[in-house]
């Protein structure tokens, strides 16, 4: 029996030539009761998400509250899901490597 959950994919955006997926959408794969709390995951392990590359960010205005927005590349998403204790943590990690794989361009015959 396979007692694995299915996972939505995330969408991957495009920054600077690098596949990113957002924060918030990690979050809540990972079924965060407030997603907004993987930004303090992030705070909180900072140096260990900027040793893996620029954590690429967007501000927002929301609800007149200034808010800003992680784009994760494929390794910080990885370590992301790694640090949080969420249940479905070993699901949402098999998910993000099968998304940024298939991001890949494919190699072309010669």
């Amino acid at each position: 029996m396979n007692n694995r959950t299915n996972i939505m994919e995330v969408n991957l955006k495009s920054i600077d030539d690098e596949p990113r997926a957002r924060d918030l959408d990690i979050a809540d794969r990972l079924g965060f009761a407030r997603p907004r709390d993987i930004r303090k995951l992030i705070e909180r392990n900072r140096s260990e998400f900027d040793a893996l590359g620029t954590c690429a960010t967007v501000a927002h205005v929301v609800r007149g509250n200034p808010v800003k927005e992680y784009w994760l590349n494929e390794e910080q998403s990885l370590l992301a899901a790694s640090l949080s204790d969420a249940d479905r943590a070993p699901e949402v990690r098999r998910m993000l490597i099968k998304v940024f794989v298939a991001w890949r361009p494919k190699p072309t015959a010669r």
